[in-house]
């Protein structure tokens, strides 16, 4: 019975250390990925950053640990419940402010795209670019990110036509590679030779399949599309 107990004591305290590790490092990781879609990572690959990821949050988080075990050690056996309030604060700032908010920083310094800090990480693969594995995330995410109006020449595959629509704070685009598709929230007529006409029908946008895109063209928002 002893052994069993010891047994299921050994298998508690791994899995205990195991969430502890694995859980900022997943947030983390997670937060600082946010818009960038690259390769499906394998089970090792994942464990191993989220491994990573864990342990530089727990290294930053060292002072604030130290200081919640102190006062609870100073505090026990005497402690009553509110002791293990410093533990619930700390289990919140740990495990899943305190990694959100290091990835959400290194996400921002991953999207600078020119000086030093722009140098260091492309040296080290970090950069947004780099680690996004798609053209049609990055420059989507690009424009979204910096909140940039684009009108959009979209050409169909097949002879499906073309079409001009604009994308704005009140487009989509999926940045699933197994659903992709677009939504233009206004779009453009146009003539038999491709040409925004003097006038055009109100409308409410279009929403287009990504599966039977042929290119995408980006060109500066107009207010007079006649040109």
């Amino acid at each position: 019975m002893t052994d069993v107990l010891g047994t299921a004591s050994a298998f508690l305290a791994g899995l205990g250390g195991t969430i502890l590790l694995l859980v900022p490092g997943y947030v983390l990781g997670r937060t600082f990925s946010r818009g960038v879609r690259g390769p499906e990572l394998s089970d090792q690959a994942f464990i191993a950053t989220a491994a990573v990821g864990g342990l530089v949050t727990h290294a930053l988080a060292l002072p604030f640990t130290i200081r919640v075990a102190t006062e609870f050690l100073a505090a026990f056996p005497n402690a009553d419940g509110t002791a293990y309030l410093p533990f619930a604060t700390w289990a919140l700032v740990v495990l899943l402010l305190g990694p959100a908010t290091i990835g959400a920083v290194a996400a921002r310094l991953a999207d600078v795209e020119t000086g030093p800090v722009h140098t260091v990480l492309s040296w080290y693969g970090l950069s947004s670019a780099q680690r996004t594995a798609e053209a049609w995330n990055w420059i989507f995410r690009r424009l979204s990110r910096d909140r940039q109006v684009r009108w959009l020449q979209v050409r169909m595959k097949d002879g499906g036509g073309t079409y001009l629509g604009l994308f704005s704070r009140g487009s989509l685009v999926s940045s699933n590679a197994r659903v992709r598709d677009l939504y233009l929230e206004y779009t453009w007529d146009l003539d038999q030779e491709g040409k925004p006409k003097p006038t055009n029908t109100p409308n409410s946008g279009v929403w287009i399949s990504g599966n039977e895109v042929s290119s995408i063209e980006f060109f500066p928002r107009k207010e007079n599309m006649n040109g």
